[in-house]
């Protein structure tokens, strides 16, 4: 690839490495290094294309708007609201919370 791939297209890859393809073999057949992959792989594990598509315009707009505090703000207690409903979930019920922890593909 010439280019950087959309976020469509890095899960498509993800999926790829996920049944058991060779990370060398789609390094080279996607022309990106293994590292990318690597890199990609712990920065989109966990997400579905809606999710990386949110992240990336969050990206964005925080290297646009250096100084926007309020939404910088916002986003931290969406993290901190989850974190906390996943201890309460891990104190209650560890079964529930395990099966989440795997379906999500968050490291916890």
């Amino acid at each position: 690839m010439s280019e950087k791939p959309a976020a469509g297209q890095i899960f498509g890859i993800l999926r790829e490495h996920d049944g058991g393809a060779k990370t060398a073999d789609l390094a080279r057949k996607y022309g990106v290094s293994e590292a990318t992959l690597y890199n990609w792989k712990a920065k989109f594990g966990g997400m579905d294309v809606s999710d990386a598509k949110r992240l990336k315009q969050l990206e964005d707009h925080f290297k646009m708007h250096k100084k926007d505090h309020h939404s910088r703000r916002g986003l931290l207690s969406m993290v901190a609201r989850r974190r906390r409903l996943l201890k309460y979930l891990k104190s209650r019920n560890p079964e529930r919370y395990k099966t989440l922890i795997l379906s999500l593909g968050i490291r916890r």
